[in-house]
């Protein structure tokens, strides 16, 4: 009798147990059904933001593919909310700004995954640009002009004030006639060479892509000052993604220019290749944002 009973209570517990692992494994399988990407706004300016969306969507769905699961992706308008929902595990990759990660590199619950390649590297300098028929060779020579930049270019607009700080100049908005945003990095640089303006901050990608497609254009321009290598975007991978799933994931990243899809994704992020990137990469892009702080707090 108390044999009977103590297997009934055994059975009970044994089969307790049983229910739980399997909660716990289907838990775990969800986890890990389906892969989440999420990307800034903010972190596109380069690119139409309907471009973007469509080739984050393109590349997600080739991960998914490689991985074996279904696939998301998901735009922010705010990096603190993207950087969130990667802490509470919410998200397996993200896309943002260089400075927002720099921001938060040492809590985020996340490693440094991908970075994209154009005109050969990783990195881009943002250049003060002129026509070359002018005698400006200096930005003090450029007070009362008008300068052209991209809408939403962090860092030409870090570099712009950096530049005015060192001259002990005053700050962009009162030191230039005008400031226009251009929507598009060819509108920016077509608006020197066209004297729609008088200079204009791009990147030094950017440029060799218009002197290519308009040899003139080199012929016509000068870069008067320039940065250190800068990268503007990163992608990060949350460190408690199965790792099998993110060497795939990771391989199919370094791999996209390699097929017809992922060289459409790669189209419309206009970039050539990914590569990985290293915590190193970023030195001379947390250099010149220190530099930035450091300049501000001393003005």
């Amino acid at each position: 009798m108390k044999f009977s009973k103590f297997s009934t209570l055994l059975s009970i517990f044994l089969f307790a147990l049983l229910c739980d692992f399997h909660l716990i494994s289907q838990a775990e399988q969800k986890g890990e059904a389906e892969f989440r990407m999420g990307y800034t706004a903010n972190s596109m300016s380069e690119v139409d933001i309907k471009d973007a969306a469509a080739a984050i969507d393109l590349w997600v769905k080739e991960i998914a593919f490689e991985v074996g699961v279904s696939a998301k992706s998901y735009m922010y308008n705010d990096p603190d909310a993207l950087i969130k929902d990667l802490q509470i595990s919410k998200l397996d990759m993200g896309i943002m700004r260089t400075t927002d990660y720099l921001n938060t590199e040492h809590q985020i619950n996340a490693d440094l995954a991908l970075g994209k390649v154009k005109g050969g590297k990783k990195t881009v300098k943002e250049v003060l640009l002129v026509r070359s028929d002018t005698d400006y060779s200096d930005i003090k020579n450029l007070r009362n002009k008008n300068v052209a930049i991209l809408r939403g270019d962090e860092f030409g607009d870090v570099f712009l004030s950096s530049l005015l700080i060192r001259r002990k100049l005053s700050d962009p908005k009162h030191f230039f006639n005008s400031l226009q945003e251009k929507n598009k990095p060819s509108n920016v640089i077509l608006a020197v060479f066209f004297k729609q303006a008088d200079a204009c901050i791009t990147t030094d990608t950017s440029l060799d892509i218009m002197i290519k497609l308009n040899p003139q254009i080199g012929d016509k321009t000068k870069i008067i000052a320039s940065s250190p290598d800068l990268i503007p975007m990163v992608s990060v991978m949350r460190k408690d993604y199965n790792e099998i799933n993110k060497q795939k994931a990771m391989h199919k990243g370094l791999t996209l220019n390699k097929h017809p899809r992922g060289q459409q994704v790669l189209l419309l992020f206009q970039g050539e290749r990914l590569e990985t990137l290293k915590k190193s990469d970023l030195d001379s892009t947390r250099k010149f944002m220190n530099d930035f702080k450091r300049l501000t707090a001393e003005k």
